[in-house]
């Protein structure tokens, strides 16, 4: 077993009236995380000790059993007879502590061949907490997760005896294939389903429905295994997750900060690591297209495995591209096992000149982490978040809702047609634009003409898909997307190259279309048409 530790040798020599005999006691030990609250274990061999990170207490552990043998439906070792973890029983450990603890097995190097065989008897009907020791089929505590389907094998001698079997551990499977943690939800299956339970593990604890009293289950173990076989460098690789979301509007307040709102997911591979992976820290890369860290972010934090880190520094605050590090307080990534990470953002009020921006994140200075168990150069791999765009009560125009068209009219290519689409999202509540479009606009739509038009003139023209409730007023829907053309016409003195942008949406609550506030484009090389070459007139 991979994963056993190896604590001194001891050798003994017994004389005995036969001759002498050379008897190597090995002290073989092998640790179990205790997640905090539940957890199910089991021990696959004979143990001559155990012992708790913190001390063996009512305060900091309980210990029990289901056993239909008693009233309750519940037993404790003692009122089992035992003083020891024993092969075959599987053991529910509360863990009262409030952080993670280790529970260690001692295993037991100096048995008889017989003392290496197991049984037990289930004598009445009802459920029962079961341990693996098979030494033939059970998969190694740190063994990988291709499916062998050993269910079926090692219990085939309680075949037509059971009704149920449960795995409490199934739902931290993916993450982490030797967690003991009892977490929701279980997996639970009759006899014809057993092998789509994930293959028995030693040190996990299972339960079973007994049919009837007078079963019997058995097991055997071979000795602890002696020796490091190990020797893969550890290594720590970063990846883009695909649960990752795509790129989406945050809806935030206008007057108050925000719920959280997940922003960027990646993941934690170990590799080929044959030890597990403390981080200490992991820095994640901001960017924000307008603004700062300071006037939009209120707070961050990180969720790995289902805890929050919430300590961290900001690079610079006053920085539209600062680096939050996180402080993990050393956060496990098993051997072998891979992990997600999720950033999740709280935000300002947005302010009005922020609508529409977009904030990204991800991590690519992977020099940057800091592990306790491996060094920088074992670290690779990048992640990089989509852009999301953040938007509160108002209008959104999205970047790939735009599209443009030029032309040029009249004799010897004299007058330039630029034809501007765009779209318009309501959010929260119904807006009102005029048909109205100019350079100079407190209504409808602004744009601006690049290029030295002289005594020339520029006329334009706004249309939409929208309805108009009021004559000469668009109206945009809550939740609604509609569909605006302006064409700007530029009839220059001066022959040059001219481009149009669009700078800036008015609308308004008023179905009128006026007193409003403005959606000012913050990118305006997103919105702008291609240069068009015109002959002056």
């Amino acid at each position: 077993m991979s994963s056993f530790k190896y604590f001194g040798l001891l050798f003994v020599v017994i004389l005995g009236f036969s001759g002498t005999r050379v008897l190597a006691v090995e002290q073989v030990s092998q640790v179990v995380t205790l997640a905090e609250g539940w957890n199910m274990v089991s021990t696959p061999m004979v143990l001559e000790s155990h012992e708790f990170s913190a001390p063996e207490s009512a305060e900091n552990f309980d210990i029990y059993m289901l056993d239909a043998t008693h009233s309750t439906g519940w037993a404790t070792m003692a009122d089992l007879g035992q003083t020891e973890f024993t092969p075959l029983y599987g053991y529910f450990i509360n863990n009262k502590t409030d952080s993670v603890q280790i529970l260690t097995f001692n295993y037991d190097t100096a048995l008889d061949p017989n003392e290496k065989f197991f049984q037990r008897t289930f004598a009445e009907e009802g459920w029962y907490s079961i341990g693996v020791a098979n030494d033939e089929y059970a998969k190694d505590q740190s063994a990988d997760k291709v499916d062998t389907d050993n269910p079926s094998k090692i219990l085939s001698l309680m075949t037509g005896s059971y009704d149920l079997v449960v795995d409490f551990t199934n739902a931290d499977y993916m993450m982490n294939r030797r967690s003991v943690a009892v977490s929701d939800p279980w997996k639970m299956v009759v006899p014809i389903d057993i092998d789509s339970l994930n293959d028995f593990r030693e040190t996990k604890g299972y339960a079973v429905y007994i049919k009837e009293g007078g079963v019997k289950y058995i097991g055997a173990q071979n000795d602890p295994a002696v020796g490091d076989v190990t020797d893969q460098e550890d290594e720590l690789i970063v990846f883009n997750s695909t649960n990752d979301l795509d790129a989406t509007t945050l809806l935030i307040e206008n007057d108050s900060e925000s719920e959280w709102h997940t922003v960027f997911v990646f993941g934690l591979d170990s590799g080929n690591s044959d030890d597990d992976i403390e981080i200490a820290s992991i820095p994640i890369q901001i960017e924000l297209s307008t603004s700062s860290y300071a006037g939009v972010i209120d707070a961050a934090n990180l969720v790995i495995g289902g805890v929050t880190y919430d300590n961290f520094t900001v690079s610079d605050a006053a920085s539209a591209s600062p680096i939050l590090t996180f402080d993990l307080d050393s956060a496990t990534l098993y051997s072998g096992e891979k992990m997600e990470v999720e950033l999740k953002l709280r935000f300002k009020a947005l302010d009005f000149e922020n609508q529409g921006m977009t904030v990204q994140a991800s991590i690519n200075n992977v020099d940057d982490i800091v592990s306790e168990t491996i060094e920088a150069d074992q670290i690779s791999g990048t992640a990089v978040g989509k852009a999301h765009t953040l938007v509160a009560e108002g209008i959104l125009v999205p970047v790939d809702g735009f599209s443009s068209e030029v032309d040029t009219l009249g004799t010897n290519d004299t007058i330039g047609e630029f034809t501007l689409e765009f779209e318009v999202t309501a959010i929260e509540g119904d807006f009102y634009i005029t048909d109205n479009a100019s350079t100079s606009a407190t209504d409808g739509v602004t744009f601006t003409v690049d290029g030295t038009i002289g005594t020339g003139s520029v006329s334009a023209s706004l249309t939409s898909s929208a309805d108009e409730d009021t004559a000469g007023v668009f109206t945009v829907r809550e939740g609604e997307t509609e569909t605006f053309t302006l064409v700007v016409t530029v009839d220059p003195q001066n022959t040059g190259t001219f481009k149009v942008a669009l700078d800036g949406i008015w609308y308004s609550t008023n179905e009128l279309g006026t007193g409003g506030d403005e959606y000012v484009i913050t990118n305006a090389s997103d919105f702008d048409t291609a240069p068009q070459s015109i002959q002056g007139s």
